[in-house]
């Protein structure tokens, strides 16, 4: 007892400790390496601050409930450009585009305090067009715009979802590209905003809008967006849902094929979601099309480490899943075999010996049942055996 008080004062006496060296670095300004040199609060979530970082340079951050963004660097030039309208730009997207490097970069922010002002009237301008995503560029508008949705903005919680869609019915590739990617800052997946319907009802609209000779790249990115979410789910064993999204994914799978021709991961995934939701019918026929598929691939092919390396454990594991379905269907002989191809490529699945007792079970060969009981065991031990080895 008198131990376990030793070490609540030992562990209160660190806590205070800590707590006096985070006030002490507060108070005392030498720790800071920056400093702002001016501030202006638009309104209650978004404020614009000048920064300095000692001598070496000044820069201009919006802040939205005090998590910092930077902000798309554009030049004089380029705001003279876009304000004069000399060329009638789609997008602040495209302006950079088409203005990189037309202004010289050692004149570049030249006077960070008009600067400073001129980021804040056009962050301005932004708020008052209800956060049009055309006026910043998408790498800020579209983050930016989802912090301030999180950070319970009324004007942000109404625009959130249409400006997506007002993104997507645009038909300006770079925007879906990245909306639909979800690689972004926060690894946000805008799409999830949105009920399966809604979503589909987006990609169709999209690709109407888009140019015949760039659809085929859409397509593909949507195919592997929707595989990517079926995947998610299907290891969450959410098997409804992967199913949805697997399936509407094998629409857009030609296209993806014409870039990635040996990717049958879509459909075994698919097909093991359908054993695991109980479509015995639906899974039999896509496992034995993704056996017969990887069969003719194998052969067809000259590289001798791709015919016997590269496939053989997938294609193990979709002959294990087979083999389990058998057993579900009570065809235990055709799951014998299933098993014994599956343990033929890959020696070291565990699981198929349990599957192989089954079957045995199954035809009331109860010796062999016992001996592939104790095999699984064996696997199993040797295994755990290996991962603590791993883990020292």
């Amino acid at each position: 007892m008198k131990l376990h008080k030793r070490r609540l004062k030992g562990c209160l006496k660190k806590k205070i400790s800590g707590i006096r060296v985070k006030r002490i670095l507060k108070r005392n300004e030498k720790f800071k390496t920056w400093t702002v040199r001016n501030e202006f609060r638009l309104n209650q979530f978004i404020t614009l601050r000048l920064i300095d970082y000692g001598n070496t340079h000044t820069c201009t951050f919006i802040f939205i409930n005090d998590r910092r963004f930077n902000l798309y660097e554009f030049s004089f030039k380029e705001i003279l450009e876009i304000i004069n309208g000399k060329k009638d730009y789609f997008c602040m997207d495209e302006a950079r585009l088409d203005l990189l490097g037309t202004y010289d970069s050692k004149n570049f922010m030249e006077d960070p305090d008009s600067m400073f002002w001129i980021y804040c009237y056009y962050i301005d301008a932004w708020v008052q067009c209800n956060y049009d995503w055309r006026l910043l560029i998408v790498e800020d508008a579209f983050p930016m715009l989802h912090a301030l949705y999180r950070a319970g903005d009324p004007k942000a919680r109404e625009v959130f979802k249409i400006e997506i869609v007002n993104a997507f019915l645009s038909g300006y590739l770079p925007v879906v590209f990245y909306l639909i990617s979800g690689k972004n800052m926060d690894y946000v997946d805008y799409l999830d905003y949105f009920k399966f319907e809604e979503m589909i009802w987006l990609f169709e609209k999209c690709l109407k809008i888009v140019g015949f000779h760039v659809r085929s790249e859409l397509k593909t990115k949507i195919y592997f967006f929707l595989k990517n979410k079926g995947s998610d789910y299907y290891y969450r064993d959410n098997f409804k849902k992967a199913i949805k999204y697997l399936n509407e994914a094998i629409k857009y799978r030609n296209e993806a094929l014409k870039i990635y021709p040996d990717d049958l991961e879509t459909l075994k995934i698919l097909g093991i979601a359908y054993l695991k939701n109980s479509d015995y019918e639906f899974a039999r026929a896509l496992l034995i099309f993704v056996l017969d598929l990887s069969s003719s691939k194998i052969s067809s092919s000259d590289d001798i480490y791709f015919k016997k390396y590269c496939n053989n454990i997938n294609i193990a594991e979709v002959w294990y899943y087979l083999g389990e379905l058998y057993n579900r269907l009570f065809l235990f002989n055709k799951a014998i075999i299933a098993c014994n191809m599956a343990m033929h490529l890959d020696e070291d699945r565990m699981n198929t010996w349990d599957q192989i007792a089954v079957a045995y079970e199954g035809i009331g060969d109860f010796e062999r049942a016992k001996e592939a009981k104790n095999s699984f065991k064996k696997i199993e031990k040797k295994i755990i055996k290996n991962m603590r080895k791993v883990k020292w």
